[in-house]
């Protein structure tokens, strides 16, 4: 599930509960490090994995629409979409990308 403080952090930015889409994992086709590597890291819980310092993302919340999407996204988990319901089409654009292969 998505951390309170990030259903909080939303409704102070967008001032509106969020409304949730929740994408399988496994219909995901494109590289989410990638797709993701230009939005805006809000909160992120991160692991050193190796001895020469080779980190990752354990989980993160992401701001990638700043009118009104943010993401939350869980190592092998779900990805949650917040968003307002006046941005629910571009959530839907964006999950359309995530999963064309």
């Amino acid at each position: 599930m998505i951390p309170k403080h990030c259903i909080k952090n939303f409704k102070t930015k967008f001032n509106t509960y969020p409304s949730f889409i929740r994408v399988n994992r496994d219909y995901i086709k494109t590289d989410i490090e990638k797709f993701f590597s230009k939005s805006h890291i809000v909160w992120s819980d991160e692991i050193i994995s190796s001895p020469d310092g080779q980190k990752g993302y354990i989980e993160r919340f992401i701001e990638y629409d700043s009118t009104g999407i943010m993401v939350y996204i869980k190592y092998d988990e779900d990805i949650f979409i917040l968003t307002t319901t006046d941005r629910k089409g571009v959530a839907y654009y964006m999950i359309s990308n995530l999963t064309k292969q």
